[in-house]
């Protein structure tokens, strides 16, 4: 078994990575960051075994261990995806849909989606509304009566959606 000098290869001591652990508040960060605190403290001289005990695969220990190889400290305590999952619209379209839900009002999450495809050419699936929605904090008002003989006026008064406050 080929053996890694991981002590003198990680630049970091101990006593760095072990503070930078401590500060870090996502989980998958700190584990990393506790790989290379154990290869770097020599409880182990072997990659495999630091990876028992944080609870990584072997395959996985390498990734890391490589990562900290190209890009050090930094590239390997990023993590390489978006946290926060946006839909299609920008910013600056977010409020626009917002001022015409407590303007007009819509009906249904088919009449948002018309409405965004008609105003910016986005078409939005059904989900993507309902979470833009939940986002914007708008919500329906009272459901349309099923009377039919009610009033025009109270009917359309029923269809429009508010901003919650």
């Amino acid at each position: 078994m080929r053996t890694v000098d991981y002590v003198s290869r990680i630049t970091e001591s101990a006593d760095e990575l072990k503070g930078l652990e401590n500060k870090e508040k996502n989980p998958r960060l700190r584990k990393r960051l506790q790989l290379l605190r154990i290869l770097k403290s020599g409880l182990t001289p072997f990659l495999n075994k630091a990876c028992q005990m944080v609870g990584y695969s072997d395959k996985h220990g390498r990734e890391i261990w490589q990562k900290y190889q190209a890009e050090g400290l930094s590239g390997c305590a990023r993590l390489n995806y978006s946290r926060v999952k946006r839909g299609k619209l920008s910013y600056e379209q977010e409020p626009e849909v917002n001022s015409e839900a407590a303007a007009a009002g819509f009906a249904s999450q088919t009449e948002v989606q018309t409405y965004i495809f008609e105003q910016f050419g986005i078409s939005l699936a059904r989900a993507n509304v309902s979470k833009l929605l939940q986002r914007l904090e708008v919500t329906a008002k009272v459901p349309r009566p099923r009377n039919r003989r009610t009033s025009e006026q109270e009917q359309s008064t029923y269809k429009k959606t508010t901003r919650n406050s």
